[in-house]
């Protein structure tokens, strides 16, 4: 398979089609708040797609809220275990899943290393896969709190792995900036905005092993 001997992925937007159901956990969760601000946060979610909802529930607080008192006194914690509980319970129906994708992990070539590093919760991440039964094919899996660049850097590094031979492939700026600041290739997916800025872009999994083919 070429170069690539180590893959990358993010999850939400890749394996897992969540984003609207984190939109309407935030919705939920923000339910007694301004409308307005709301909705100016359902969209810094989308912009922001592999943030970690610990950053987007400041966000709200810190800059969209910016004036208000209530950013003072806000349990954190709290909005995050309720966001946490909703989206599980959400999550865990195979609908969600890219099914082509899980097809492809479960019978890539033995020798091609995999792992996840997502800006979800790492736990959750980690059910959700045993949920869907690919956990198995990860060397490891990686999420919040650490930040996406940082998780990449560690498994560089724990498991000496070769960064022109290692890729990404995630749904959001985010991906494409961790991939950048590691030095590893990215490929894009699900984000046609994506496709103007990064060198490989995967509009169909089953290009998947073409493009893999390609990178040089």
């Amino acid at each position: 398979m070429g170069k690539i001997d180590t893959i990358i992925f993010d999850f939400d937007g890749v394996i897992i089609d969540s984003m609207s159901i984190k939109e309407s956990g935030f919705r939920h969760i923000f339910s007694a708040y301004d409308e307005i601000a709301v909705e100016k946060l359902v969209q810094f979610h989308h912009q922001q797609g592999g943030l970690n909802r610990r950053e987007k529930i400041r966000y709200f607080f810190d800059v969209i809220l910016a004036n208000s008192a209530i950013s003072e006194s806000v349990n954190v914690e709290h909005l995050l275990n309720s966001f946490s509980e909703y989206i599980m319970l959400k999550q865990r129906n195979m609908k969600y899943f890219n099914l082509d994708l899980i097809s492809w992990i479960k019978a890539r070539p033995k020798d091609l290393k995999l792992f996840i590093v997502s800006g979800a919760d790492e736990e959750e991440v980690i059910e959700l896969t045993r949920f869907s039964g690919i956990y198995d094919s990860f060397k490891e899996i990686l999420g919040a709190p650490t930040a996406k660049d940082a998780n990449i850097q560690k498994l560089l590094n724990k498991y000496n792995l070769n960064p022109d031979r290692t890729i990404m492939i995630g749904d959001s700026i985010n991906d494409f900036t961790g991939s950048f600041v590691n030095n590893i290739w990215f490929m894009g997916y699900n984000n046609r905005d994506l496709k103007k800025s990064c060198r490989y872009y995967l509009d169909s999994i089953n290009d998947i092993d073409h493009l893999l083919e390609k990178i040089y």
